[in-house]
């Protein structure tokens, strides 16, 4: 089955008109799938997402982990959270796919619940496959997949109550000792 929706870049969301954004949104519901820029330069994101919930619209975040902007602010994603954004890694930054300060980003947001979604950003068969299971075993998420990937994910579709956040393990059997000293 396919749905509609799209993943629109932050600084085109925040020109476009409502009903545009109405009609970009995933499955038709209240959620806008937003694009975090990759540029080390990119100012103003959080004004601009702010900018966006204040005219109605509820937003996930696609790949945070990867924006520099989220990288350099460890707070930045906390701020937003708070205020309902809701947050979608993807599933090659958990296990390295994108450099280390990406997994190390992925896996504070992932320690600290700030992670929602896991999706596949699958762009080919070859180069980037559409995985996630097996990479939220290698993680030590197993048991939490389920929510990560599907519970969630139609809640947001369908624009129904979240269901509540599985706790997340505290150690992780790959070694990521890393991330519990932060």
């Amino acid at each position: 089955r396919v749905i509609t929706g799209a993943e629109v870049a932050i600084t085109r969301a925040v020109d476009l008109a409502d009903d545009e954004i109405a009609r970009l949104r995933l499955g038709g519901g209240p959620y806008l799938l937003v694009e975090c820029p990759f540029s080390p330069n990119a100012v103003g994101v959080e004004v601009m997402i702010a900018s966006l919930l204040d005219r109605g619209n509820r937003i996930v975040l696609a790949h945070p982990e990867r924006c520099p902007v989220f990288q350099q602010d460890d707070g930045l994603l906390a701020r937003l959270v708070s205020r309902g954004v809701l947050a979608q890694v993807t599933a090659g930054s958990l296990v390295g796919r994108f450099g280390r300060t990406v997994q190390d980003t992925t896996h504070a947001f992932a320690h600290h619940g700030l992670v929602h979604v896991v999706a596949s950003d699958a762009h080919s068969l070859e180069r980037r496959p559409p995985s996630m299971l097996l990479e939220l075993q290698e993680q030590g998420l197993t048991e939490q997949a389920g929510w990560l990937t599907e519970l969630m994910p139609r809640a947001i579709l369908d624009g129904t109550a979240l269901p509540p956040m599985p706790e997340m393990p505290q150690r992780h059997r790959s070694g990521l000792r890393r991330l519990l000293g932060r």
